[in-house]
């Protein structure tokens, strides 16, 4: 009996000795540098999702493969360039509740909802225009519906991304920008990652058209909304989980309420007025903005360290 433990534990030895050198090797071949990994996500979504638009009979499977390319890249990249302690910190900050204090939980629960009323009731003030609730309506006839449409939105697109974006990504840059420039780098790379599903039938984005003024709406709505979950992100202790829920109530908001042109054009300047208050704030506070560490990798915290 001792005999077999002895194996067992020199077998076990032996396998993470060689999982070890095995990962070291990987993760020398791997550039650390984050717009190597931003190149990398960059060309392989488009790459499906160009095929998605072409591709008719696989349109749907190239077009979630494409969505699911950030989210891989995140692992692979984890698995080979990480250790355990940073890997549970990883996870520990998309499920860690205590990390978001009681305000900024009465912030992400009410930036957005705020923006989309404020947006309609000045159309109707100003223009005369009310928001199309059709499709809210419908589907809140069903509750199970509606939770079941909420789910997919938020596995569809607020998950994968955040857990790439804000969880991983965003460290790396703000290492090395100031946490402005960095979340503009990061806006402006998020603009042109989602290009190509304008040219995919069923999508979102081409039901708003290409060079129209909703393509153009769209697309400038992602750097302020950048900025937001940026800033969010480091005043909740570098929180992934409070950029999911901000990133799910704008995509389920904008799902549900059809605002018109007039409408969508307000909501946009909504979010650039709240990207200027944040940014006039973080520059007149004496608080710091950026939590990480300075360290030499990806400056993630031990878990139970103090921030």
């Amino acid at each position: 009996m001792s005999g077999e433990i002895f194996y067992l534990l020199i077998k076990m030895t032996i396998m993470s000795r060689l999982q070890s050198i095995y990962s070291r090797k990987i993760s020398e071949k791997v550039p650390s540098n984050p717009f190597y990994f931003l190149f990398y996500v960059l060309i392989l979504s488009w790459f499906f999702w160009i095929l998605a638009s072409q591709v008719s009979d696989f349109s749907v499977l190239f077009h979630y493969i494409g969505g699911a390319i950030p989210f891989l890249m995140t692992l692979l990249f984890l698995f080979v360039q990480n250790t355990n302690a940073e890997r549970h910190d990883f996870l520990l900050r998309v499920i860690d509740l205590k990390r978001i204090s009681g305000h900024i939980w009465l912030l992400i629960i009410f930036i957005v909802p705020a923006g989309f009323f404020i947006s309609g009731s000045l159309d109707w003030l100003l223009f005369g225009k009310t928001p199309i609730l059709d499709h809210w309506i419908n589907i809140s006839a069903k509750p199970l519906g509606l939770l079941l449409f909420a789910f997919f939105i938020l596995i569809f697109g607020p998950v994968p991304e955040e857990i790439t974006w804000r969880g991983f990504v965003l460290d790396k840059l703000q290492n090395r920008y100031p946490w402005l420039i960095a979340n503009l780098l990061l806006g402006t790379f998020w603009m042109f990652w989602h290009l190509p599903l304008f040219l995919i039938p069923g999508s979102y984005q081409h039901s708003l058209g290409i060079l129209t003024p909703w393509f153009w709406l769209f697309l400038a709505a992602l750097i302020p909304q950048t900025i937001l979950m940026g800033w969010v992100y480091n005043q909740a202790h570098r929180s992934t989980l409070s950029a999911i829920i901000i990133h799910f109530l704008v995509n389920l908001l904008g799902e549900l309420v059809d605002f018109s042109l007039s409408g969508e054009i307000l909501l946009t300047a909504y979010w650039w007025i709240v990207a200027i208050v944040i940014i006039i704030y973080s520059f007149k506070t004496d608080k710091p903005i950026n939590p990480l560490l300075e360290s030499t990798s990806l400056h993630l915290e031990q878990p139970g360290k103090e921030e």
